[in-house]
């Protein structure tokens, strides 16, 4: 039986200092068929030029596309994706690393699920493991339920493969939250995800990073920081409504929590929000340690609507 062809979907905007080490290792992958697309977002650095040697050189591995206009990250995946033409597609960020053996390892153990994806190992901007994986900052969870992503995520789009299938459910993006979030929560919607427990990529962390991983980022005022990630979280959460269309037990529980999540930005403390977090505890922290106070934690900040994050100015 043939192997399905895999698209590796590589989005760069000024990647140019670790792109090389992130394009040998693509370009050595052991598994195959495979077609690598690159779509450069106006990059102005030399990292067009440096994809345009890697193209010349593996012509039928690496197909390069520039924008006309700058997109922007979540645009430039979105129109990567509709260009991929594998039957399994893998996002790609410019500054991390892949062990060779990646795709093969995934689909060798891949079962029955329309996303795989694995653990990584974060290294530092010179390539030095930082003796953290993923894996110690989140439980990493599999299986087909959306209460597990619907608040929080542990799926990094570096460390996904999904099925083509997925993609009319998943396109257009949201204007909220990241794909990978994104792509994550529907997948639990509309089939299985699937964990695979090696450490297959190293995570680049550094200055320039689009997410930030180990949150040391400073962010101003805490009220104003408070303020913006509410309104976040509800545009997030609204789009997550508009996907659950059925009047299942959980559907009535995510639609529940999105109506009392949207009375955040207009009151004190709405405790039936609390509650709701904390009975489902078990399904919706998931992805956090089975500590209590965490948990409690988490349940209390939602809790907080925007009049009583700004009278105690915690941030919380």
């Amino acid at each position: 039986m043939s192997k399905p062809l895999i698209s590796i979907a590589l989005c760069t905007y000024n990647g140019l200092p670790y792109l090389k080490e992130l394009l040998d290792s693509l370009c050595a992958q052991t598994y195959s068929p495979l077609e690598i697309l690159i779509r450069d977002d106006q990059s102005t650095d030399g990292t067009w030029n440096l994809i345009c040697d890697y193209r010349e050189n593996f012509p039928e591995l690496i197909k390069a596309t520039r924008n006309s206009t700058q997109l922007g990250f979540q645009a430039n995946f979105q129109l990567n994706f509709k260009d991929c033409q594998g039957e399994w597609i893998a996002p790609c960020d410019q500054d991390d690393i892949w062990r060779t053996d990646k795709l093969e390892r995934m689909m060798d153990l891949a079962t029955d699920a329309v996303l795989i994806y694995h653990d990584s190992a974060l290294i530092d901007s010179e390539g030095k493991f930082l003796q953290v994986n993923v894996s110690d900052r989140f439980r990493l969870a599999q299986g087909n339920d959306p209460l597990n992503f619907l608040l929080l995520n542990c799926v990094s789009g570096h460390s996904m493969i999904f099925h083509k299938t997925l993609l009319g459910r998943v396109l257009p993006f949201p204007d909220a939250g990241y794909y990978d979030h994104w792509v994550a929560f529907i997948a639990s919607l509309h089939g299985r995800i699937q964990v695979i427990a090696e450490k297959l990529v190293f995570f680049r962390q550094h200055s320039a990073n689009q997410s930030d991983f180990q949150r040391k980022r400073k962010s101003g005022s805490p009220y104003r920081s408070a303020k913006k990630r509410l309104k976040r979280e509800n545009k997030w959460l609204s789009a997550c409504g508009h996907e659950v269309k059925d009047d299942s037990q959980d559907a009535l529980t995510i639609k529940r929590i999105i109506a009392l999540a949207i009375l955040r930005e207009s009151s004190f403390f709405i405790p039936e929000l609390g509650w709701e977090i904390w009975k489902n505890r078990k399904r919706m922290l998931a992805l956090q340690s089975e500590n209590i106070f965490r948990h409690l934690a988490f349940s209390w900040r939602y809790s907080v609507g925007l009049k009583g994050k700004k009278l105690v100015r915690f941030g919380l």
